[in-house]
């Protein structure tokens, strides 16, 4: 998977649900070729966000990681109501912020 898919994953609007600092977003894609995740923390803080009922994947490439669900599946947060993910491959993506005085990019945090 290169940058470039990446972006379009980004840039495309429909399918696309969020829980606090996390976005999924539902592509089509394959995850033939990347690697299976162990456990479920879907993005790791205080309050880690989960998966119920999905698959993990990360792309090495890209460090993209993917949700993939054969019937339906709940991402979880202590902090937020659960969203349900039906069927198929979801693109995971924890929101950044910017931080221009210091000119670095780190992870939004809840």
């Amino acid at each position: 998977m290169n940058t470039q898919q990446i972006q379009e994953f980004r840039d495309n609007p429909i399918k696309k649900r969020q829980q606090g600092d996390v976005l999924i977003r539902e592509v089509d894609c394959s995850t033939a070729g990347m690697k299976k995740v162990e456990g479920n923390v879907v993005a790791s803080s205080s309050n880690p966000h989960t998966i119920s009922g999905g698959i993990l994947y990360r792309d090495e490439e890209s460090q993209a990681l993917f949700a993939v669900v054969d019937k339906k599946a709940k991402m979880m947060h202590r902090e937020h109501k659960p969203v349900a993910l039906p069927a198929g491959t979801h693109f995971i993506e924890p929101k950044v912020e910017i931080d221009f005085l210091s000119d670095m990019v780190r992870p939004v945090q809840d």
